[in-house]
């Protein structure tokens, strides 16, 4: 079988605010930032569809609402 890698690049928007800061400042107002994350995705070539996997199936996953609550360590 063969091996290959394949990458693929997703952009999104994530919102959030900072409520412990001083009244007035920026960060306490609601605002966002863009991000890119590339996935690599590495296996073995499927004979009979000629894929690693399907990217419309990766793509649905990924393209589902996330909410996370971050934390610093």
């Amino acid at each position: 079988m063969m091996s290959t890698t394949l990458f693929k690049d997703f952009i999104f928007e994530a919102a959030h605010h900072l409520p412990h800061v001083p009244e007035g400042h920026k960060c306490g107002r609601l605002h966002g930032h863009s991000f890119m994350v590339r996935l690599e995705i590495t296996g073995e070539v499927d004979p009979h569809t000629g894929w690693i996997m399907d990217f419309a199936e990766l793509k649905a996953r990924l393209n589902r609402p996330m909410t996370a609550s971050i934390t610093t360590i």
